[in-house]
Parts: structure tokens; sequence; C-alpha cells
């Protein structure tokens, strides 16, 4: 059996979790979320205000609606962000952004709900998780290069967070911009059960190591958390 390296635990990172199976990914943002911080927050990035996304259902029976901020319709991010997106990359330098609650408010997915993350007053030895769900929906928004785009996810990290971002094909070319890359192999778009954890970026060593592969029958948090969240989706 394989379990949840320690150092996600103990060091914040940014990953980029996904999978052809929506459930599938989301199983495994939800027990990685669960393991690095009982009390993560989760954020759907909904497809339009008034249509609520599939997890929402199981969501809120699961998790304190405390963790649970307002969803995110892709309605609210069709603007862009406030600047042109060439403008904001430039801002966004390979290490780090030139300010970062700057380059948050401008990258428009981030403002309030993000924002009162970051001013929370939490001990510095507590590390905290957020969820962001269903990133392909407005990706575009995203920096494409890795260099620019580790620019902007190693904010949170700097801040004690860990963000955990879920997605499905086309992968998203920037994603080897995130601390850890993990892909959900699953036998079709249904399934979550059955399916290979590959490890596209990850540690230095270990069996979270990058390019280790692993059979998800070997992983028994990933498949408590799935029961879990299937009896909540009943």
């Amino acid at each position: 059996m394989v379990e949840l390296p320690r150092e996600f635990r103990t060091s914040p990172r940014s990953y980029y979790v996904w999978s052809r199976s929506r459930r599938a990914g989301h199983v495994l943002a939800f027990a990685l979320a669960k393991f690095i911080d009982p009390s993560f927050r989760w954020i759907t990035v909904r497809e339009s205000s008034t249509e609520p996304s599939a997890e929402e259902s199981w969501i809120h029976r699961l998790v304190p609606e405390a963790q649970i901020p307002l969803p995110l319709p892709v309605s609210d991010l069709g603007q862009g962000p406030t600047v042109d997106k060439p403008t904001f990359e430039s801002m966004v330098r390979l290490e780090g952004a030139t300010a970062d609650k700057v380059a948050l408010d401008l990258l428009l997915l981030l403002p309030e709900r993000f924002q009162r993350m970051l001013d929370e007053s939490v001990p510095p030895n507590i590390l905290r998780a957020i969820v962001v769900a269903n990133t392909n929906r407005v990706r575009a928004f995203y920096p494409q290069d890795p260099g620019r785009l580790r620019g902007l996810m190693e904010i949170f990290p700097r801040h004690g967070i860990s963000i955990i971002t879920t997605s499905m094909p086309p992968p998203f070319e920037g994603r080897y911009g995130y601390s850890v890359s993990l892909r959900l192999d699953v036998e079709s778009a249904e399934t979550w059960r059955i399916a290979q954890l590959v490890v596209e970026k990850g540690l230095p060593s270990g069996e979270f190591s990058t390019g280790r592969t692993i059979s998800c029958n070997d992983l028994p948090w990933y498949l408590e958390a799935g029961k879990a969240i299937e009896k909540a989706s009943i």
C-alpha cells in the first residue's frame, strides 16, 4: 500500500490534478486536501451561475459550509483580467509576482475568495489547503509558460497555502509550472475506481517521485475518499 508522503503535509505546494474522469480528479483532490488540511476550502468553478456543477451535490454533504466559498461562474470571469493578458504575464516574474495581491487581483479568478485566505491570521506552522475545481473552464486566463505560471502559483505556498486545481483534458500546457502534477488514467470518463495514478511531476524520490505509476488499488486513502463521495452523491 502506498500512503501520501509526509512532505505534502509539511511543505506548501501547488498541485495540478487532471483526468478525463471529472469524478476521479475530484476524488484525488478531496483526499489530498483532507490529508494536508482537514479544514481545507473547496471552490467550484461553474459553467454558469444558474447551473450547479456535479460535485456541488456531495461537497456540501462532506465539508462544513464555512469551508465552501461561493462558486465561481465562468461568466464572472468572462471579461478576462483587468489588464490585457500580455501585460499581466509581464508582471509575473519567474521568482514570483511583483506584488502578490496586485497580481492576484489582476487575474480576476482570485479576488475576494482567495484574498480572505491570504489575510487570515493563522499561525505560521499551520499549513492550509484550497481546492479550485474545474480550472479547465478558465485556464485561458493562466500564463501558458510554466515559468510564469510557477511565479503565480508560488504566491500561495509563500502564504502557507497549498493550492490544488483539478482539470480535464486536453492537459494545460503550463501544468509543469506547478510543484506537483498528477494524472489519473481511467478506463472511461465515468469511472474512478479502476485508475492508474501517474506522477508527471513529483518529489525527488519515493513513491511520489516523477515518473512513478501507481495502481489506485494500492491507494487506500483514495478509495476511502471515493467511497465517501459516492455515498454522499446518492
